[in-house]
């Protein structure tokens, strides 16, 4: 703990991370679909089966794209951040302003659904394809007014382990900045699960929720399940993942390469008296 604890102060030290940029980002999120919503559009309908994977870093997002991809027509796209940066960027192209006209908006939204489309028809010889960008939790509602046909899994695990495996984890490029901190690890899980629970209720039956400690006790029903929502037909190839050549650049590269573990489910205990935030502010979010 001691050294955990020093190494995320370092990198705190370096950062200057604050989550009050999330939380404007989050109000000019649901303003704009809202404002889609109201509209009732529908941009593009890929011929390609797109399968967005999404949650909370560390929450088992990678393990979920090497098992959907196990076969010889699924493309891996991994973490892409495509969709991220041109809707961050649109958000806030004009400063503190974000009171566009319908035709940027409508001009935005054609524009990137066909670059999206044209990204993957790069990898034409396959039929469907992933990305499993975890922060593509933002932005459902217009991943889902940009590609009506995709599909949406979302994948959960329990909050401390969650929130544990990050603030023990080192991310390159300072690609999770909220995670060095418990207080900043905590009020980001919760605008997550705020933000989840608003995409659910304009989004009924269309996000797959798959719990990640279901799929560790009961792999094959959990995999079935996931795959017929994924229109795809059960195989056994799927439960060994583990041989999956596919590239991981993420965190998990090590652990996907193995077979299902159940060593990670509530492996913060072993510093419960450490992480006394965790249990305060988290044991209750479901």
């Amino acid at each position: 703990w001691k050294n955990y604890n020093f190494a995320n102060q370092l990198i705190s030290k370096n950062l200057f991370y604050s989550l009050d940029k999330e939380v404007l980002k989050i109000n000019r999120i649901k303003d704009l679909y809202l404002r889609i919503n109201k509209k009732n559009i529908n941009l593009n309908k890929s011929q390609k089966e797109i399968i967005f994977i999404t949650g909370m870093p560390r929450s088992g997002t990678t393990l979920i794209e090497q098992i959907i991809s196990n076969n010889n027509f699924t493309f891996a796209g991994g973490e892409i951040d495509f969709i991220s940066k041109n809707i961050d960027n649109f958000l806030f192209s004009e400063g503190q302003d974000s009171n566009f006209s319908d035709q940027k908006i409508d001009s935005f939204l054609k524009n990137l659904g066909n670059q999206y489309l044209k990204l993957l028809d790069l990898k034409s010889d396959y039929s469907n394809f992933t990305d499993k960008m975890p922060q593509n939790f933002f932005y459902l509602g217009i991943i889902k007014t940009l590609l009506p046909n995709s599909k949406i899994i979302h994948v959960t695990r329990n909050p401390i382990d969650n929130c544990w495996s990050l603030y023990k984890t080192y991310f390159s490029n300072n690609a999770q900045p909220f995670s060095y901190s418990q207080e900043n690890i905590i009020n980001y899980f919760k605008l997550y699960n705020n933000l989840i629970k608003f995409w659910e209720s304009y989004l009924p039956n269309t996000i797959y929720t798959l719990k990640y400690e279901d799929l560790i006790y009961k792999p094959e029903s959990e995999i079935k399940k996931l795959l017929a929502f994924c229109n795809m037909k059960w195989s056994k190839d799927y439960l060994n993942f583990y041989k999956n050549k596919n590239n991981v650049y993420t965190a998990s590269a090590f652990q996907v390469r193995n077979k299902l573990y159940s060593t990670s489910i509530n492996s913060w205990e072993n510093y419960s008296k450490f992480l006394t935030k965790f249990k305060k502010e988290l044991k209750y979010i479901q």
